[in-house]
This record gives C-alpha cells, sequence and structure tokens, in this order.
C-alpha cells in the first residue's frame, strides 16, 4: 500500500489542539463521522517521520489501539469478565511492543524488563497471569518512563472496545492514569460523544463516570479537511491514478464532497472514469447525481448516515424535507452535535437548516426516508 504523503502542517487545527492536551498530560475525546478521515489522522499521528512538537517534555510514544484486533475469545465461560480484561491489556502491550520493536528508545536493561512482562501478560494459559495483566501492563510501561518517554494510547474504534470490555476495564485504566498522571494519556476516537456512547451501553453510567470524565474538558470534533489538505490529497490521488485534473475539477468536486475524505477519496476516483464528454457541461447537482449512483459514492454517504445517533438522523431528514424540527431536549442536543460535525449550516434568517456537504444532502432526500 503506498504511503501517504502528509504535509507538515496537515490537520493542523485538530493536531494542534491535541499536542496542546497532550502535552499538559491530558486525555483527549475525538469525535467524526464516518468518512471524516479518522483512520488517515491516526497514521499521521503514529508514523515515526511525523515531527511533533512535545515543548520541553519527555517524547511522546503515540500507540494505536484499534478494538478490531482484539484476540477472540471463548462465550458464555465463568471468568469470561476477567479473560475479557485480559484481552483489552493484551491488545494495548501487544500494540505498544510493535511500536517499540526494535526497542532502540529503550536502555537494554529495560528492554529486557519490557520484554519479560510483556512474555508473561501473554500467557493466558495459567490463570493467576490473566488476573494480573494489569500489573505486567504496570510494570511494562514504567520501563518506558524511566527512558525519558511519555505514553498515548489511541483508542481506535472506541465504540467497540466499550462494548466488548467489562466496566471494571475501565475503571482500571482511570486508576492506572491517575498512578501515572502526565506520562500515561489516553484519547478516544469515536463517531459519538462518549456520554452518547456510555447511554447506549447495558451497564450502570456509574460504572464508567470515572473513566469518562477524564475527558470531559477535551473534546475535538474532527470535520471536513482544510482547503490545503483537500488540495494535497487531490494531488495525490490524481498524480497515483494518472488522471489529467483542472482547476475547474478540483472546484467542482470539493463542492460535491464538502471536502469530507472519505467522499472525496470516493469522487475522485468514479469521476475520474467518466469520460470527458460525458462530464462535459454537467452542473453540480447534475453531477452530483451521476456520481451517487456509483457503490463507492453511495457507500461514503451511507457510512456517515449510520453514522449519527437517532436523534441526529431525525433531524437531519426534517431538514431534508423543510419540515419543522420540534425543539426538545434531545432534537437541541442533536442539532448542536450536526453542526460541530459540520453536517448542517443553521440559516436563521429563513428557519431552516442547511444539509451538507452536497453529496450527502442528495442521499438523504432519496435514501433515509
Amino acid at each position: 500500500m503506498a504511503r501517504r504523503n502528509y504535509g507538515k502542517n496537515y490537520r493542523r487545527k485538530e493536531v494542534r489542539a491535541l499536542l496542546k492536551c497532550w502535552n499538559a498530560g491530558e486525555c483527549a475525546s475525538i469525535v467524526g463521522v464516518g468518512s471524516a478521515g479518522k483512520s488517515n489522522l491516526i497514521a499521521f499521528l503514529t508514523q515515526r517521520e511525523s515531527t511533533l512538537p512535545t515543548g520541553n517534555g519527555p517524547e511522546l510514544l503515540i500507540v494505536n489501539v484499534d478494538a478490531n484486533l482484539l484476540a477472540p475469545l471463548p462465550r458464555g465461560a465463568n471468568d469470561a469478565d476477567l479473560m475479557r480484561t485480559w484481552a483489552g491489556f493484551e491488545l494495548i502491550l501487544h500494540r505498544l511492543f510493535m511500536a517499540l520493536h526494535p526497542f532502540e528508545q529503550l536502555s537494554e536493561r529495560d528492554a529486557q524488563g519490557f520484554f519479560d512482562a510483556y512474555q508473561h501478560l501473554q500467557d493466558a494459559t495459567n490463570p493467576l497471569y490473566a488476573s494480573l495483566a494489569p500489573r505486567y501492563f504496570e510494570l511494562a510501561i514504567r520501563y518506558l518512563f524511566r527512558n525519558g518517554l511519555r505514553l498515548v494510547l489511541l483508542f481506535d474504534e472506541f465504540e467497540l472496545l466499550l462494548a466488548a470490555m467489562p466496566s471494571q476495564f475501565f475503571q482500571i485504566l482511570r486508576g492506572l492514569r491517575d498512578a501515572h498522571k502526565g506520562q500515561l494519556i489516553y484519547t478516544t476516537l469515536s463517531r459519538a460523544t462518549l456520554p452518547a456512547l456510555v447511554a447506549r451501553q447495558p451497564s450502570h453510567p456509574l460504572e464508567l463516570e470515572a473513566f469518562v470524565e477524564l475527558f470531559h474538558d477535551n473534546v475535538i470534533y474532527l470535520g471536513p479537511y482544510s482547503a490545503a489538505d483537500a488540495q494535497q490529497m487531490i494531488r495525490e490521488l490524481t498524480t497515483r491514478r494518472g488522471l489529467s485534473w483542472s482547476p475547474e475539477q478540483s472546484e467542482q468536486v470539493l463542492t460535491l464532497t464538502g471536502r469530507f475524505p472519505g467522499l472525496l477519496r470516493a469522487c475522485l476516483g468514479v469521476i475520474g472514469r467518466l469520460e470527458a464528454e460525458e462530464r462535459a457541461g454537467l452542473s453540480d447537482g447534475a453531477l452530483a447525481q451521476r456520481v451517487l449512483g456509483f457503490p463507492q459514492v453511495r457507500n461514503e454517504t451511507e457510512s456517515i448516515w449510520n453514522s449519527l445517533a437517532e436523534a441526529e438522523q431525525q433531524v437531519i431528514r426534517s431538514a431534508a424535507h423543510r419540515a419543522g424540527v420540534p425543539i426538545t431536549p434531545d432534537t437541541a442536543a442533536a442539532v448542536h452535535m450536526l453542526v460541530h460535525k459540520q453536517l448542517i449550516r443553521p440559516d436563521w434568517e429563513q428557519a431552516v437548516l442547511e444539509i451538507q456537504p452536497m453529496l450527502f444532502r442528495l442521499y438523504v432526500e432519496q435514501e433515509a426516508r
């Protein structure tokens, strides 16, 4: 797979906000709809070539913990919560092992100590080791701290982790963070805010309250690309695919996609395959109708739609059909979220909510009944 050439100012606003939190030793929550480019942001933050200013503090080691990589576990076991907790810490420590290897950032002695702790935690056949997984994890990360590193754990697909792990797992994470404040930092990436996610869980909200409150002050919304990032993406993709691309075509695809990365990628692939005479003279609306018929573009619009909460979908439906939006606490909160996610733009003079980007608005008008 080709490696993206991220510019030095890639996602400048969001990265600066993250670094402000991390350099202060604070946790953060990133919220973005499907097609917002969370995967690209993670790749940028974790690639070793990235230069992230850390002030005068210790170096940041940024590790992606993707819940899709959780080890499969037997269902219905009497010690299911114990094994799920072990699986959570096994995943974190394995991803940390992969990020550190070949351990050039640790002294030889501490590298051996880290490896020993990793080996012990891996041995799930010994029930004592499984129950002591948090202890071995804490032992391992202390070797990092002794070598002048701060650890940032990026919890990608946090919805999946929240559904898979027992409440105790997050309580332990909170305790570890309190024991190593300023050195152990968490950042979640999800499609909804953490309080909204917790409200959907079967566990009592109080069981997760201590963990969730770590993120209350630092919620960062991941919206469309900046104009510079979007143009960089167009240049890379058109060059890679050997497409001849005019400034007018670039402006048109930016209008259709609203600079949402997933939509932008899908549209570039589709429009690049259309014959020049097929594109010639098409208005933005007509071209949007044409490209929405392609599965890859429709899949991206569906990804945005499916990432929204029910109350947010209801507001979008009402806006699409120019129906009035009843003002209730739920709808007011949904409008607030949709504005942050840059999927609606309120026109207070006309008393309407304008859906954006164009392709998403068209999808909602056609499909989201």
